[in-house]
């Protein structure tokens, strides 16, 4: 996997110049116009930051794999490929992939933190 997390891909982004950060959008009305209106027009990823009645922190990120180019990054292949070549690329890569086998073991983890009663936080 070519990333660890969303924020590397957005870094990624940004530095072919396809994101765009866009702060005080409203979440009601202006998010969502904006996201269609972007995709319509092959706009960058926006990044809302500083959205309307949240708190700072709280971001929106859309339109992330829109294009071709920001969709043959996020999978690690050249963002130059047109459509074509990205195709067989994009089979070479998948037919070239070998799944790790299952490992069975006999527990796990899963129930190590159970809380019931006056335990539980409210």
């Amino acid at each position: 996997m070519p990333f660890d997390d969303l924020r590397q891909f957005l870094d990624a982004c940004e530095e072919i110049g396809e994101l765009r950060i866009v702060g005080g959008a409203d979440w009601d009305l202006e998010i969502g116009t904006l996201a269609e209106m972007n995709y319509e027009l092959g706009g960058p990823c926006l990044l809302f930051d500083q959205i309307q009645g949240y708190s700072a922190g709280y971001r929106v990120a859309v339109n992330i794999q829109d294009t071709l180019s920001r969709a043959l990054l996020s999978v690690g292949l050249p963002i130059d490929l047109d459509r074509e070549a990205a195709e067989k690329a994009w089979s070479d890569k998948i037919a070239a992939c070998r799944p790790i086998p299952p490992l069975e073991v006999a527990d796990g983890p899963i129930l190590e933190n159970v809380f019931r009663g006056n335990d539980v936080e409210q």
